[in-house]
């Protein structure tokens, strides 16, 4: 060897550090495990024994692995990996190709991001605090369909997580992926699909860091990843993310009768007759329209629905056993359960609030006879109407008369309440379920949420409550109501440092949240802003409906449609653009977004004169800016729950203008 000459180095095999790093990356061999022998991966992979120890040597300073004279080479805990490097990209694109890529830089970060969460919780400054909740509230004022601000709000939180752990090794992800995990992005969010529970997630995994509660932290970071991973397998090919268009408000699958079909009641036992063999009772429960007081309910505030004269029925017989049977039109078998089993589970549709109803009323001591159930409903589902309160109560008052109870109608509307907090999932407050049991023909209710006092209010003879349907839907269940309620609870805890324990925010001021608004991040403080003003016009415009100032009502609906729009972020454009054309129709007093959010309905407080001028006015220049058809129809307010002795469902293409 000439004296100064350079030794050259082993080559590296490129593909073999690639296998060697996908057999721990895929859990093959597992941390404290042993390669096989260099013997072994020389006969496997046909090179030569310096390749395979030049290959464990890089592993071994990327922290995967480490030579051990006797025992051979062990796999490292992901603790210590240090493969956060274009190298190992590199190595991941080399075996696996397309959409698996992206799944194998998944496991990874399955297995480290969690424990960067930890890190973070024990370390992070307020300012890596405050840096990770202006990327959290980004991916919350994200249109759903913006696929570039949607990733690249998400991208900002993890690099702000890995930032906030204070780890030099971890770092190396900021610069090296940021590519690598923008493209992941593109393959885990598709339109509408994912968004929602991806921003629950992150929003635990911020409080954890936040309130320095590092095995919450593991524990929501570990569900965000899994949630990725769900996405991931249930779209094998990658796809480029697409702007979602909107769905039509459908009638509840399985509830609708026929399309285009009249269903008399002489038809519905006749149906029930052919099904069970039996006559059966007939019980209806009505949707709810809120006129004013969005999400307050759950904030023990203020509301004013009413009753419509939509409205779900049920007709039922006894059962000699246990078992409830259910049948709907459009299901191709009934669904059936037994009310003896001791802890049912979710079956992730809309059956599940048949049986959620039936276990808390078993739970709350009304011990139900077994049912025959033949149901129906021609209150639109996601139009926030009150679908799923209808479904709730129309059941539970069956059941129990079925089974020769009687219920107060508060203590119905707590127990489908809590069915649909407790089993379906769906963190809603009591409103919808309370007007089903409590409404009145032409009167709308006025309900305190915390206390349950309630008063009807009639509703002037000169104007008309007219719905237009934007015919796109919501999805409540594990969205963004959730989150919102989150928001809420958030404030509360936040300004009990300030003012002493308060249960909810029907217990603060607007002046008191003013005077302590610097102890609440930026969007809790739009949320609990709009709560506390709704909740004062509730009560103002409760007094302007029984005095017939109609104007003044109006007015307040729009003050309560800005709110909902820009500080509890629940409107959309379809909702706002329907909302702009019907104040700009005469003889309209006011007109707001009502329910949830995120599409389904307005509210519209009409001249009686003027509702069909409106109606047609309405229609024409809704679809002309979106491209949408609106349903447009004047309701009127309805009874509460009962009995049933004639009816008539309304078709869906009798409410289109």
């Amino acid at each position: 060897m000439v004296v100064g000459e350079k030794q050259s180095k082993p080559r590296v095999h490129d593909d073999i550090v690639a296998r060697l790093a996908k057999s721990i990356f895929s859990g093959t061999v597992k941390p404290g495990q042993t390669l096989p022998s260099e013997m072994t991966l020389c006969q496997q992979y046909g090179v030569s024994r310096t390749a395979i120890r030049e290959a464990i040597r890089v592993l071994s300073a990327k922290g995967l692995v480490q030579a051990r004279s006797r025992s051979g080479t062990e796999v490292l805990a992901p603790a210590n990996w240090n493969f956060l490097d274009a190298g190992v990209i590199e190595w991941m694109q080399l075996s696996y190709k397309g959409a698996d890529f992206f799944r194998s830089l998944l496991e990874v970060r399955l297995l480290i991001e969690p424990e960067v969460a930890v890190l973070a919780a024990e370390r992070a400054t307020a300012q890596e605090v405050a840096t990770l909740e202006q990327a959290y509230n980004a991916m919350v004022v994200a249109e759903p369909g913006d696929f570039e601000a949607c990733s690249q709000a998400n991208l900002d939180f993890h690099v702000g997580v890995i930032a906030a752990s204070h780890n030099l090794v971890l770092g190396h992800l900021v610069t090296a992926i940021r590519a690598a995990l923008l493209a992941g992005f593109r393959m885990t969010f598709r339109a509408n699909l994912s968004w929602n529970r991806m921003i629950e997630h992150h929003r635990l995994v911020m409080e954890a860091i936040r309130l320095r509660q590092p095995e919450d932290a593991r524990k929501a970071m570990l569900a965000l990843l899994a949630t990725n991973r769900e996405e991931l397998l249930a779209d094998p090919e990658p796809r480029r993310w697409r702007s979602p268009r909107p769905q039509a408000s459908q009638f509840p699958a399985g509830l609708a009768g026929d399309n285009g079909a009249t269903v008399t009641f002489d038809g519905l036992v006749q149906q029930f007759r052919n099904l069970f063999g039996a006559v059966p009772q007939v019980y209806r429960a009505p949707g709810r329209l809120n006129l004013i007081g969005e999400h307050t309910d759950y904030n023990d505030g203020f509301v004013l629905p009413v009753a419509l004269d939509l409205s779900t029925w049920a007709a039922i017989s006894p059962r000699s056993d246990r078992r409830v049977h259910i049948h709907t039109d459009m299901l191709s078998e009934a669904i059936e359960f037994d009310l003896d089993e001791p802890d049912p589970e979710r079956k992730q549709d809309w059956s599940d609030y048949v049986r959620g109803v039936a276990l808390i009323l078993e739970r709350t001591g009304y011990w139900l006879k077994g049912a025959n159930l033949l149901l129906k409903s021609d209150v639109p589902v996601g139009a926030g109407l009150g679908s799923s309160a209808a479904l709730e109560v129309a059941v539970g008052y069956a059941l129990t008369r079925n089974s020769g109870l009687t219920m107060d109608p508060v203590d119905l509307a707590w127990c489908c309440q809590r069915a649909e907090n407790e089993f379906v999932g769906m963190r809603c407050g009591i409103m919808d379920q309370f007007v089903s049991c409590g409404g009145a023909v032409d009167h709308a209710l006025f309900l305190d949420c915390r206390t349950l006092d309630s008063r009807l209010v009639p509703i002037d003879p000169r104007a008309r409550l007219v719905i237009c349907n934007t015919m796109v839907r919501h999805e409540l269940a594990g969205s963004e109501y959730n989150l919102r309620r989150q928001d809420c609870e958030r404030g509360v805890a936040l300004l009990s440092q300030a003012l002493g324990p308060i249960k909810a925010l029907r217990d603060v001021s607007a002046a008191q949240l003013e005077q302590h608004a610097g102890l609440l991040p930026e969007v809790t403080y739009r949320r609990c802003r709009h709560v506390i003003s709704e909740n004062e016009r509730v009560l103002r415009a409760a007094t302007a409906l029984e005095k017939g100032e109609l104007h003044v009502f109006g007015q307040l609906m729009g003050e309560s449609h800005r709110s909902l729009r820009n500080d509890f972020q629940v409107s959309c454009r379809e909702l706002d653009v329907m909302v702009e054309l019907a104040l700009s129709v005469e003889g309209v007093y006011g007109a707001r977004m009502t329910g949830g959010g995120f599409g389904g309905c307005t509210v519209n407080l009409v001249a009686a004169e003027a509702v069909e001028r409106f109606s047609e006015t309405v229609s024409k220049a809704y679809q002309d800016a979106t491209g949408q058809k609106p349903a447009i129809f004047t309701c009127s307010p309805g009874a509460a729950v009962g009995a049933e002795t004639s009816l008539k469902i309304a078709t869906p293409g009798t409410e289109t203008t």
